[in-house]
């Protein structure tokens, strides 16, 4: 039996996206005015290097399920452009000072690296990174050995050194820093998928009748005279006095379809979403009006998002713009602020 699955995650956070919309921007202002415009321009030039927009919508669709998700900030020397790294929660490793949980403030960060095959052997790596007054940004094995690295540049405005990591989360820090998936989600997930593989399993199995032979020799089969044949060089071979039926099965496909559907409606319901857009049912609005009030909850909840989410990118605007002037001084990008509105 091949397993369905009807990708119920990617669809509930793609509704619930807080990234990507038609009305997104980052901008970048001079005191209270947007910057002039070759630095502007500038700017737009940074993030397209670093493919910001796109690795936005795909930390979005991580933060949906794990509730916290990462990205390092780091230069790429020879495509000459800021780097942006996505680190699920974990490989990270922060050390915070007591009773703080802002990454920005962590003494040191431990990042788990792909692991690299040495003389036949799996090497596990991992890189630190530590701010203050020495610095450091080293990659190191699974024994504490030093591999690469040593010193870092990286820094603020005021001269200050980063450790260039940024956290984003749906969920605000006081609940918690570690916290734990999505299980409900998952769950409906999983239900879902195995509603709809029984039911083509259903369909595989039924769908194509039952061949019924018939004797007229009477209601004990002992009684029956010959024998019913089936191929493989006949389809059927019956004696005298049989009788050979092909029946359709009624196999409740309608009734098992509406049932995922009626879970997929109540799910998308408590989950502030639109039951049509995961039903793909066809049907119609009264009006705009009737619409905007059916996706009200959804546009709530998307703004609630996009506030916890506010401060993450600011943070991150900034960081992608301080990993650029040090690696770039001739082109600095310097006394301007950083904005991000939501679509």
């Amino acid at each position: 039996m091949t397993a369905v699955a009807l990708q119920l995650v990617p669809k509930l956070a793609h509704e619930k996206r807080v990234f990507g919309g038609s009305g997104e921007r980052l901008e970048l202002l001079r005191g209270d005015q947007p910057a002039p415009e070759a630095e502007a321009a500038r700017w737009n030039e940074v993030l397209e290097g670093c493919d910001l927009r796109r690795k936005l919508i795909e930390i979005d669709r991580h933060v949906f399920t794990a509730h916290r998700y990462f990205v390092r900030v780091t230069w790429d020397e020879v495509d000459r452009r800021v780097r942006l790294t996505l680190f699920a929660p974990n490989r990270v490793w922060p050390m915070f000072p007591p009773d703080v949980y802002d990454i920005a403030r962590a003494s040191g960060v431990l990042l788990g690296l792909s692991p690299v095959w040495v003389n036949e052997r799996e090497v596990k790596r991992f890189e630190f990174w530590t701010a203050g007054e020495s610095p450091r940004n080293v990659i190191v094995d699974d024994a504490g050995a030093v591999l690469s690295g040593d010193t870092h540049e990286e820094q603020d405005d005021s001269g200050a050194s980063i450790v260039p990591l940024v956290s984003f989360s749906d969920v605000d820090e006081d609940a918690g820093y570690w916290l734990v998936p999505d299980e409900e989600l998952i769950d409906a997930a999983r239900a879902v998928n195995v509603q709809e593989t029984n039911r083509q399993h259903v369909m595989r199995m039924q769908g194509y009748g039952q061949w019924v032979a018939q004797p007229d020799g009477g209601a004990n089969p002992q009684e029956w005279e010959g024998e019913l044949v089936f191929g493989p060089e006949e389809l059927a071979k019956t004696p005298r006095g049989w009788r050979l039926e092909h029946i359709a099965q009624q196999a409740q496909l309608e009734a098992l379809k509406s049932g995922t559907e009626s879970y997929l409606r109540q799910y998308a319901t408590l989950s502030n979403v639109t039951p049509g857009s995961l039903t793909a049912e066809a049907r119609q609005v009264p009006s705009g009006f009737a619409l905007s009030v059916e996706r009200f909850p959804t546009v709530e909840e998307r703004e609630e998002r996009a506030r916890l989410f506010a401060r993450s990118v600011q943070r991150l605007l900034a960081v992608v713009r301080w990993v650029w002037n040090i690696h770039n001084p001739t082109a600095a990008i310097r006394g301007v602020t950083e904005r991000w509105t939501p679509g």
